[in-house]
């Protein structure tokens, strides 16, 4: 049975992909069924199961482990320092009925956590081998801190202070079309801008009505909003630089960093650079001249 939503902090059962774990000699093994169906992760223009199904589910996994192994408090407030996934080999990541039962399986050394000086927990790493169907599907990782509610509230209001706030960008504006996704309106970055050299520059459309990235109640632009933005921004520069269709690219694998907090009335602006292969994307988030992450991709052909 999937964990209970508010375990997770979602309000949504659809945005839960995990259904169980079990704990062996070797380490943990955690199971998830990729949906076939959602709004917005099964909007694909490719045959595969969305890099992000994965990332969010490798982030439930550790939130799940965070809270019943380490006893972290349910409603403690959870922040990303990193995250990564990845589809390899990409065919054994087909979107099907038959290949959507995912295995993610620790071993030793695959999880790390870090302490306080009073002894209580403050963050943790994890990292996973995958499966689909018993074939192997990929990796993935995710880097975490927390804290007390009553603390987190605290920190965020200096945080608040020290920000100069701005203008986010306008929802109105012209999406970009070239993104992967089949509906316009799971689009989440306007029309990208030529900077020259295989540089493209965007801004993020933030909707904190959206029903994927804002199920949990965050302060903040949503961690895998930022996610999605980079890969979208990625395959509609892909797509223009190698004059190919959007069910061409397919971003087969990604690791994001999370330096600080993007604030909700800041404009976010996107800036991604392909290689000179094409084979690759570094995307970065500015707001207001502070870069507030990075990402790194990889763009594959199909």
């Amino acid at each position: 049975m999937p964990p209970p939503t508010e375990l997770l902090q979602l309000r949504s059962p659809d945005q839960i992909f995990l259904t169980e774990w079990s704990q062996g000699d070797d380490g943990f093994t955690f199971t998830a069924e990729l949906p076939l169906e959602h709004p917005r992760y099964s909007d694909t223009c490719t045959p595969f199961h969305d890099l992000l199904v994965v990332a969010e589910t490798v982030s439930q996994v550790g939130m799940l482990s965070t809270i019943t192994l380490l006893g972290v408090p349910p409603d403690s407030e959870f922040f990303m320092r990193r995250l990564s996934a990845s589809l390899d080999p990409l065919e054994n990541n087909v979107r099907a009925a038959e290949s959507s039962r995912l295995r993610l399986s620790t071993s030793d050394g695959a999880a790390g956590v870090k302490f306080r000086p009073d002894g209580s927990s403050s963050g943790a790493f994890l990292s996973t081998h995958n499966s689909i169907q018993g074939k192997p599907s990929g990796a993935s990782l995710v880097q975490a801190f927390w804290m007390p509610a009553d603390r987190y509230r605290e920190f965020r209001a200096r945080v608040r202070r020290r920000q100069r706030a701005g203008e986010p960008a306008d929802l109105s504006l012209e999406r970009e079309e070239m993104t992967g996704r089949e509906r316009l309106e799971n689009s989440v970055i306007t029309a990208l801008e030529p900077r020259g050299g295989h540089r493209y520059a965007t801004s993020l459309l933030v909707d904190t009505a959206d029903p994927t990235f804002y199920d949990r109640p965050v302060d903040h632009v949503s961690g895998f909003l930022l996610c999605e933005a980079a890969k979208q921004a990625a395959i509609a520069a892909a797509c223009r630089e190698a004059d190919a269709g959007p069910g061409e690219v397919v971003i087969a694998a990604a690791e994001f960093s999370f330096i600080a907090f993007a604030e909700l009335d800041d404009h976010t602006r996107c800036e991604v650079e392909l290689r000179e292969d094409l084979g690759g994307a570094a995307v970065e988030f500015v707001q207001s001249d502070r870069v507030v992450c990075r990402a790194e991709l990889t763009v594959a052909r199909v």
